[in-house]
């Protein structure tokens, strides 16, 4: 028998990042188009899309950033893990010294909370967890609050995360998502 090597390094980030904006524009395409009236064959409630889209685009954009903030670990040979998102700046700070660059400091109060945030939300979704349902009901959130708005947002934090994680590293940041091609919204003919 033939001894199967582990594959090289494959940082998702990206791919996940642009279909994360995909969402994003989706969002915004279902909510103007309900805000319009349009009738779209084919698509009885376009509220649930509008809302699908932003699960998913809340879904992408944590994966793309965890994707990346553990791939910078593994193709810098970090030998100090840190624990997501728990540990993002230490984690930083440990890929910044792996490459000889400075530590590029402590995230901000308001980014930090919107990563929690945005961890709290993909729990919630992907696994029911009863303490991300816990938390968001502290904070008066519901699925209600989700929407074109709130992808929009994720995009933005999702942009000012990545742009922490590459002045670890010294690299271009993932995206930034004003420069992805997405491909949406789709043209009416």
């Amino acid at each position: 028998m033939t001894a199967v090597s582990a594959p090289g390094p494959f940082n998702p980030s990206p791919a996940l990042l642009r279909q994360a904006v995909t969402s994003a524009n989706e969002a915004h395409y279902w909510a103007v188009a309900q805000a319009e009236g349009r009738v779209v064959p084919g698509v009885p409630n376009l509220g649930q899309r509008e809302l699908d889209a932003c699960v998913i685009t809340v879904l992408l954009s944590h994966a793309a950033l965890e994707s990346e903030w553990h791939w910078q670990h593994v193709i810098t040979e970090t030998p100090r893990r840190a624990k997501w998102p728990r540990q993002f700046d230490r984690g930083l700070k440990h890929i910044a010294e792996s490459r000889n660059r400075a530590d590029p400091g402590p995230t901000s109060e308001a980014l930090t909370a919107q990563l929690w945030r945005l961890g709290t939300w993909r729990n919630f979704f992907q696994h029911g967890d009863a303490a991300a349902r816990a938390r968001l009901a502290q904070d008066g959130l519901t699925v209600e609050d989700l929407g074109a708005d709130y992808a929009t947002a994720v995009i933005a934090q999702a942009d000012a995360l990545f742009a922490r994680i590459a002045a670890a590293t010294g690299g271009q940041p993932v995206g930034p998502s004003s420069v992805l091609w997405t491909g949406f919204p789709p043209t009416d003919n």
